[in-house]
Order: structure tokens, then C-alpha cells, then sequence
């Protein structure tokens, strides 16, 4: 899973590497009582969040750790090793959080923007949505689209088979953290995209080590640990133009993409020269709305482009007119996507009107990772 996703989910793949070493340090510290650790494994957490600022969340499991054996010591101590861990995962956040602020006047973009229901196409509340997560068709879903991508189980099913060795002594524990860990992974959820799943498996391997005290052996835990970050150096190498440095443009404050390039790409054929050749020559001076296209983000701020989800709420509106209407209401006459046809780029919202009285194809463009398509609304 990690190589078949390594050339478009790099960036979750990363955030697993630094949470990854946040977990050995933090298990070193819990063995071995060495304050030090603690510190390492809270500088691992800053990586963690900076790489992708919902990874912020990951410190929470990682607080449930530390809580295991809170009754053995004093609360002083338990609270001054919860802030160790939590502060530095906080300003490694806050450094996101603040430049959403900066650039779309909303913290948290685009979390809270896209319903949690989208990922499901029949639920429409958010009681429908995890109700269906139990149904029968639910979990056909994420079956028929298992393909290639079998491997993606895996970690759920070592952790199922892991819990189930411990439970005639922990039982109702177990059970409960075999039910976190299926709402885990239908949460993510792969039935939707599977490198959703990719940032849960710190979450599931805490909970199974959780259900595991007493029964996993220093050993074990040592060769668990090279086998997960060996898997993501891997990965990263397979996936060539996905080195952790290509992650990092937009934390390091690049504004000048010439330099960018310079500095990162080279002469590489990537999709600033061909924006800047052919798609910045359709649209002249008019302004672009990108959705779903694979944009480093320094080219957003170039080329005077905004996401969607930024001005129109796709999930608000119920039609091709409707989208047509509210773009050009705000100055928007062309439309970035990385789909062939904007009826799979919507198709989640089951617009039923005919896309082709509002929208017009006019480009086809390529960069490493993706095609992309341009349409202008008629």
C-alpha cells in the first residue's frame, strides 16, 4: 500500500515516517523513564503536524498512551508529561492555523467546509452518515474496491489478530479497541480513497500496542518499528519526485517560483511551464478557480488562482447552473480539475442538469503527477 500510494500520497506517507519515531521515542520513554525521550518524541510531533496540520490530531492517541499507567504516578508529573508532549505539537499547528488565517480568513480551511456526509453518497445528516458505516452495503463498497489494494487491511487485520491473543485476560478492553479500530478505518474511509487510510494506521497501531500491555516484548516492539519506517523510506524512493523535500516548499515560505524551480525541479517538465505557456495564455488576466487539480500551493499565489471551496461550497448548491451562476457572480470564468469531465469531478452531488449548457472544455494540460483540464463557463 505504501508503494502504490508513494506517487500521490506522499505527503500522509511522510507524516506516518515522523509519527512513526514519535511512537518509538514515546515507548522508549515509558520503558526506560528518561524525560529526554519524551522531549524527541515531542519535537517528532512538530514534523508531524507541520507536514500536515490535520496529522495535529495523531497527538491525541499518543496522549492516551502516556494516561496507561497515570495511577502510578503522581498527577503533577502525568500533567507536566501530557504538556511536553502537547505544546510542541500545538505550535507545529498553530503555524498552519495561522496562515489559513492569513490567506483565506478561516483557521481550520477546509475543515468544516466539506460535509463529513460527502464521503458517503446516500447519507445526508451526520446520524445517516455513521449509521451507515454498520450497513451491509457499506462494507460491500469497501470490498469491491479493495483491487490492488488488499494490502490496506493488513495493519486492521494484524491488530484484530493481535487483540484476539489477549482476550480471556482484558476482554471487554479488547473488544472495545477492535471497535475503535473498525471505526478508524471506516472513518478514514477507504471505501471513499484508500491513502485516507494511510494517516490512520498510527492511530490503529497505538490502540492495538494498547490492547497488547504485558504481551508484546521490548524485541517485538523494535522489529515492528524498523518494518513500518523501512516500508516508508521505500516508498519514498519508489516514488521518486516525492522526496520529503518536496513537501516542505510551502512551510519553508517559497513566493518566488522561479526559485522553486531552481532550487527543487531543475529543468524537470513540471506544470508551472506549461501553466504559465498555454493555460495562462487562455485565460489572460482572468481569475481561475481550481478544484481537485494538483497545484503546488506557491502557483496558487502567482497566478491569482483560488480553491473552490474557498468561494462556492460545491455541497451547497444543487446543479451545473447554479455552480455557473454563483462563479461568475464572483469574477470566476474558468474552472481547473483533474478530472476528463466535470460530471466526474461533481459526481458525488448527482447534478442531474446537462453540464454542456454551462461549461466548455478548452485545454488539456500534464504535469508529473496528474492531467488536468481547463473549462470556461459559456
Amino acid at each position: 500500500t505504501f508503494l502504490y500510494h508513494a506517487g500521490f500520497a506522499y505527503v500522509d506517507n511522510a507524516m506516518l515516517f515522523f509519527l512513526t519515531i514519535s511512537l518509538i521515542w514515546l515507548f522508549k520513554y515509558k520503558d526506560e523513564k528518561n524525560r529526554y525521550m519524551l522531549w524527541l518524541s515531542a519535537c517528532s510531533l512538530i514534523a508531524v503536524a507541520t507536514t500536515k496540520y490535520a496529522g495535529g490530531l495523531w497527538g491525541i492517541p499518543l496522549v492516551a498512551v502516556l494516561s496507561q499507567n497515570a495511577r502510578k504516578t503522581s498527577l503533577r508529573k502525568w500533567l507536566a508529561d501530557i504538556l511536553i508532549l502537547s505544546i510542541p505539537a500545538m505550535v507545529g499547528l498553530g503555524f498552519w492555523l495561522f496562515r489559513n488565517f492569513l490567506e483565506v480568513g478561516y483557521p481550520f480551511d477546509p475543515i468544516g467546509k466539506i460535509p463529513l456526509t460527502s464521503f458517503s453518497t446516500s447519507a445526508k445528516t451526520i446520524p445517516e452518515y455513521l449509521s451507515s458505516m454498520f450497513s451491509l452495503s457499506s462494507l460491500s463498497d469497501c470490498f469491491n474496491n479493495l483491487k490492488n489494494n488488499a494490502s490496506s487491511l493488513i495493519p486492521l487485520f494484524i491488530v484484530v489478530a493481535s487483540l484476539l491473543s489477549a482476550l480471556f485476560r482484558k476482554k471487554f478492553s479488547v473488544l472495545l479497541a477492535l471497535v475503535l479500530c473498525l471505526l478508524v478505518w471506516k472513518l478514514m474511509p477507504p471505501g471513499n480513497d484508500f491513502r485516507y487510510l494511510l494517516p490512520a494506521y498510527p492511530f490503529m497501531i497505538v490502540v492495538g500496542l494498547y490492547g497488547l500491555v504485558g504481551f508484546l516484548t521490548k524485541p517485538a516492539i523494535k522489529v515492528f518499528s524498523v518494518a513500518i519506517i523501512s516500508l516508508v523510506v521505500l516508498s519514498q524512493l519508489y516514488a521518486q519526485r516525492s522526496y520529503f523535500r518536496r513537501i516542505l516548499p510551502y512551510a519553508l515560505g517559497y513566493k518566488n517560483i522561479d526559485q522553486f524551480k531552481e532550487d527543487y525541479f531543475g529543468n524537470e517538465p513540471f506544470m508551472f511551464n506549461d501553466f504559465e505557456n498555454k493555460v495562462k495564455e487562455k485565460i489572460g488576466s482572468k481569475k481561475l478557480l481550481v478544484y481537485g487539480a494538483d497545484l503546488i500551493y506557491p502557483a496558487m499565489e502567482k497566478f491569482n488562482l483560488d480553491y473552490l471551496s474557498a468561494v462556492v461550497n460545491p455541497y451547497k448548491i444543487n446543479s451545473f447552473g447554479d455552480l455557473k451562476t454563483k462563479m461568475v457572480s464572483k469574477g470566476y470564468y474558468f474552472l481547473l480539475t483533474n478530472r476528463a469531465t466535470l460530471v466526474e469531478s461533481f459526481e458525488k452531488m448527482k447534478w442531474e442538469d446537462d453540464v454542456d449548457n454551462y461549461f466548455r472544455f478548452i485545454y488539456k494540460g500534464s504535469e508529473p503527477a496528474n492531467d488536468y483540464y481547463l473549462y470556461l463557463v459559456k
